[in-house]
């Protein structure tokens, strides 16, 4: 059974969401649940490794396997079927806000590879968000009342990014 699964993940047009919400929800038991938690949470690390280290080719990549829907599972919780963690979905939130600042203002930082803006997969990242309902997974965590109380700091943040965007559209 496995097998087939891991040959459905390969043959998916979009492997990046495909793996990061493997078995979301299937919950076989309390052990198994964390499991799989982990490996969803290693594989977006992973993702966001090249993200915050990638060049200019490597964002096209992302966007190219669909990374922008990846973000928006990492903070989905208005479903109540992925991530639940605050931590979770404070570090989602950061890749969002980082991930559309670079590529809507280019990228000048010390640490990183620099590039400059990337409008056109800005927009592609947008339209993969809003594929995943992303305004709406990113705007239910304002009422997030958790642990880490910077998430609603975050939250409007990422939308401040996203409703910009709506407003440019809309004035071209």
């Amino acid at each position: 059974m496995g097998n087939i699964q891991g040959e459905q993940i390969i043959q998916d047009k979009d492997p990046a969401s495909s793996i990061i919400s493997y078995n979301i929800n299937i919950h076989i038991n309390k052990e198994q649940d964390e499991h799989q938690h982990r490996i969803r949470k290693k594989c977006r690390s992973c993702l966001g490794e090249i993200q915050y280290f990638g060049d200019e080719k490597a964002q096209a990549e992302l966007i190219n396997v669909g990374y922008g829907r990846v973000l928006i599972i990492s903070v989905s919780t208005a479903g109540g079927t992925e991530e639940q963690y605050d931590n979770g979905i404070f570090d989602g939130l950061i890749c969002i806000n980082r991930f559309l600042r670079d590529l809507h203002q280019g990228r000048n930082n010390y640490n990183a590879p620099k590039f400059p803006s990337q409008s056109d997969l800005f927009k592609t990242c947008i339209e993969q968000m809003e594929e995943r309902g992303g305004i709406e997974e990113i705007d239910s965590q304002i009422f997030n009342k958790g642990d880490n109380r910077n998430i609603q700091s975050r939250t409007n943040s990422a939308k401040e990014y996203l409703f910009n965007f709506y407003i440019y559209r809309r004035n071209i």
